[in-house]
């Protein structure tokens, strides 16, 4: 009698939207404002296209974008066009785009190779750069690569003020990290009414026209709890 066999049904990814003790201040403020901007497009879900719209035009981040060889203004026409070929969303669930998932992680891994303790807005950035959904062409044609953004960051670059801990230097190994494999956190509950940015006005006229969808949602978070930062969004479960 062959031996019985169990099925075995792994769970569903966590997503580190919602952990939001992993991210500074500004990092979490910044994902709360393109929250705010996905809704204003009337999209389904809130991805890299809105995360890299409210970093361009954020003044909260200025210190970051502004040092950079960045011709802002042809990025958000860009960033606003791909805005416009995607689907509006049916009802008011917000979901997580793939792309924004796997940009999230990586920049962790930056975070994690840095030895820094939070997800800053310079990992989001370096991680900007390899999205294959809109970011890195984008950045790519505005000469934007890793190099010069960690010569913008080290000694002698116009290094802003509340910055995250730099790369180690060349030839420094950093440990990997030993934490255990870190628990999920409840969902956050919903953002208050009225939070966010103020759109462009031609996410205030129109909302977006219909598109091919990209990106599924994932897979559903926990139950509601209340954070100091608050971030709406849902994931969607496979039943």
């Amino acid at each position: 009698m062959p031996p019985e066999r169990f099925s075995v049904t792994s769970s569903p990814p966590v997503s580190l939207t919602t952990e939001p003790d992993r991210f500074s201040d500004q990092a979490w403020e910044l994902l709360l404002a393109s929250q705010d901007v996905a809704r204003r497009w009337r999209h389904g879900a809130m991805d890299v296209e809105h995360l890299l719209l409210t970093l361009l035009r954020d003044r909260r981040c200025a210190n970051w974008i502004e040092p950079l060889p960045l011709d802002v203004d042809r990025l958000l026409d860009r960033l606003e066009g791909f805005c416009a070929d995607q689907p509006e969303g049916r009802g008011n669930t917000l979901y997580i785009g793939d792309a924004l998932e796997d940009l999230l992680e990586a920049a962790d891994r930056r975070r994690d190779a840095w030895g820094s303790r939070l997800i800053d807005v310079p990992h989001l950035l370096l991680a900007l750069l390899d999205d294959r959904r809109i970011a890195a062409g984008l950045l790519a044609e505005e000469g934007l690569s890793e190099d010069l953004l960690l010569r913008q960051w080290r000694p002698g670059g116009a290094v802003p003020a509340a910055t995250a801990d730099l790369p180690p230097p060349a030839g420094r190994v950093v440990p990997a990290s030993t934490a255990a494999p870190r628990p999920g956190m409840a969902r956050p509950a919903p953002v208050p009414a009225g939070a966010g940015l103020p759109g462009r006005a031609s996410e205030l006229a129109g909302g977006a026209a219909s598109g091919p969808v990209r990106d599924r949602p994932r897979a559903a978070a926990g139950p509601a709890a209340e954070p100091p930062l608050r971030l709406e969004l849902e994931e969607e479960g496979d039943g």
